[in-house]
């Protein structure tokens, strides 16, 4: 099944950004995650980003404000996209964080390998640090 925009399955791509400061300036893809992630659904998250990248995005920009839930599953998706991220050069970013999923990013200690932020527009101003 295709998504918005052409991607596989239900991840919403909201938008992709133009960074101003970077020259060539990049396409920064923002992609709404889903409300619970498991080994059910994993595949969702992880195809629109390994196709993102694919396509040359070095930043990926991921909104967690709908989601309720991750397992074990989706965390080690999660890592492993941290990874191809930095091997491209580029910075993942989470933003809209909610308590459910900070307290599992905390109690796995995550949430300090993971960039954090309140908003998008936090989060598309941690990428040039």
């Amino acid at each position: 099944m295709r998504g918005p925009l052409g991607f596989p399955g239900r991840l919403a791509v909201v938008a992709f950004v133009q960074q101003e400061d970077r020259q060539p300036s990049p396409l920064i893809p923002i992609l709404v995650v889903p409300i619970r992630v498991d080994l059910s659904n994993v595949r969702e998250l992880t195809s629109p980003i390994a196709e993102a990248l694919g396509a040359g995005a070095i930043h990926v920009v991921l909104d967690f404000s709908v989601t309720e839930a991750v397992d074990s599953t989706a965390l080690g998706a999660l890592v492993q996209i941290h990874k191809k991220v930095q091997a491209a050069q580029g910075q993942l970013v989470l933003f809209g964080v909610g308590d459910s999923v900070r307290r599992v990013l905390a109690l796995t200690r995550l949430d300090s390998v993971f960039k954090l932020a309140s908003n998008r527009s936090e989060a598309l101003s941690l990428l040039s640090r």
